[in-house]
């Protein structure tokens, strides 16, 4: 048997907040009734997982079983050189009830003996491990929800005085949050 298989998952969030409603009632909640501050946030992610798979059976005498198969699949979640991993696996059967010592016991209508190994591979890594990730954080403290608490961490902003005013608007740069990681591999386990 040969076969491939295609796993493609997109996921597309978006959020928005309205503050400043005249009416506390669920029939006044529309965005434009609001007068207040508007947040939107959103995001997307998504990854692909593409397979191509082998499988040989043989079966000889109807009594002993050999199963060999051979996996490759490819993540969108690695990079380039190490996008695709090999996974083999090999089993062995033997149909005990078939045995002539075995035939008559009337013990079992049906009675295999299997042992099985092989090697699965695991992407759980999350969609954007392998990039180098900046992000916009303007001001030059952020707070941060840790274990039921806010936390304040200080000179994480990215707003500079360029002019040493430190008043007004500030000009905004980016923050490296992830350093990019092309060796990222499968892992690979064995079962």
């Amino acid at each position: 048997m040969i076969g491939t298989e295609f796993i493609k998952t997109d996921i597309d969030f978006q959020s928005t907040k309205k503050e400043g409603y005249a009416l506390q009632s669920e029939e006044y909640f529309t965005l434009n009734a609001g007068t207040g501050n508007t947040t939107v946030t959103g995001g997307s992610t998504g990854n692909r997982l593409f397979s191509q798979f082998a499988r040989i059976d043989y079966n000889y005498s109807d009594k002993y079983l050999v199963a060999v198969t051979l996996r490759r699949d490819g993540s969108s979640r690695f990079g380039e050189d190490n996008r695709y991993g090999i996974f083999p696996a090999a089993s062995l059967g033997w149909r005990l009830d078939r045995e002539a010592f075995m035939i008559n016991s009337g013990v079992f209508d049906e009675l295999k003996l299997r042992v099985g190994a092989g090697r699965v591979g695991n992407q759980q890594i999350g969609d954007l491990a392998r990039f180098g990730l900046f992000d916009t954080r303007y001001g030059t403290t952020q707070a941060q929800l840790v274990g039921g608490f806010w936390e304040q961490y200080m000179n994480i902003g990215t707003a500079y005085a360029l002019s040493g005013a430190n008043t007004g608007t500030l000009p905004s740069g980016f923050v490296q949050t992830q350093a990019a990681n092309s060796s990222l591999k499968w892992k690979q386990l064995m079962r």
